[in-house]
């Protein structure tokens, strides 16, 4: 399977975790969105390369979290959740 994105690329990651993490996470990573819901944090985030998402989740590991999904958006946020949220809607010029 190819696409058009590097490894060496950044880009923008979804990362869900088990439980919640400390809010203050958002000082210690600029541009990250954190989401809580009851028994689950998913992390929002661009990240400039293959280094910083390792980086991202050593701090996972380090801090005892568990990670259940993640997945590299193909699409900015905004982008991405409209899509999910008006899958079928045509865009108008």
């Amino acid at each position: 399977m190819t696409d058009n994105l590097s490894s060496a690329d950044g880009g923008w990651y979804e990362i869900h975790l088990e439980g919640r993490v400390d809010p203050r996470w958002h000082q210690w990573l600029e541009g990250l969105t954190i989401s809580m819901q009851a028994h689950e944090t998913v992390l929002l985030v661009e990240l400039p390369d293959q280094a910083a998402l390792h980086g991202l989740l050593k701090h996972i590991r380090d801090s005892d979290l568990t990670l259940t999904h993640m997945q590299r958006l193909q699409d900015p946020p905004a982008q991405h959740n409209n899509a999910r949220e008006n899958p079928t809607e045509e865009k108008k010029p």
